[in-house]
């Protein structure tokens, strides 16, 4: 039998997960853990949480509404900076 895993490599296994969208497969790899042993911690994250998921694969429907949300917000902020740039261009370019 494995190792145990403590509390903190599990919060970090969830926030791998969750926030930076990681796969199950490559975390697995990365960590040198069994890929079965991140879906025990995900399934037990979930059953505390009382998080539902759509199916048996994927994240819960929530996250995945907070990742799009997070990612409109990024490219809206990335816009903005690119407005702003192609103005001072503009104001560069004018003759005088």
């Amino acid at each position: 039998m494995g190792r145990r895993l403590d509390q903190d490599t599990k919060n970090e296994i969830i926030r791998l997960i969750y926030e930076e969208g990681i796969s199950t497969r490559s975390l697995a790899h990365q960590m040198k853990i069994g890929r079965t042993t991140i879906q025990a911690v995900l399934r037990d994250y979930r059953t505390a949480n009382g998080l539902k998921i759509r199916s048996n694969k994927g994240l819960p429907q929530k996250n995945k509404n907070v990742e799009k949300d997070l990612l409109v917000k990024e490219l809206e902020m990335q816009v903005a900076v690119l407005r702003s740039f192609l103005k001072e261009l503009e104001r560069w370019d004018t003759p005088k």
